[in-house]
């Protein structure tokens, strides 16, 4: 695993990027609405067109060292990363304890069943 490599090597000594791989890059916006969809209830999201500070319309992070040094790979799409979030925040908003939500997602994907 690699919270065992992490923890066991001592050639790791710079900060890693963990993120999604290329394929899974979504522009700012599409998340946005995949979100509001996911999100359900009539959630919707606004462009504010206003002249504001440039925001990149692709946010993404360079994890080529935690592929290189940790043999890393993500191991959810963006379709159920983006899921699983949403179940997270929905689970405490309603009340329940974020460490109970967090250690059920946790046991599900290790157990390889969807978010819960």
């Amino acid at each position: 695993m690699i919270s065992e490599k992490l923890v066991s090597s001592e050639a790791i000594s710079e900060s890693l990027n963990i993120g999604p791989d290329q394929d899974s890059f979504v522009a700012v916006g599409k998340v946005a609405d995949a979100v509001a969809k996911a999100w359900g209830s009539g959630a919707t999201w606004v462009h504010d067109k206003q002249d504001h500070p440039h925001e990149a319309g692709l946010l993404a992070l360079d994890a080529t060292r935690a592929k290189n040094q940790l043999q890393w790979t993500n191991r959810l799409n963006f379709k159920d990363a983006l899921e699983w979030t949403i179940d997270w925040h929905k689970f405490v908003a309603q009340g329940k304890d974020p460490l109970t939500v967090s250690r059920n997602q946790l046991n599900s994907f290790l157990l390889g069943k969807g978010a819960q």
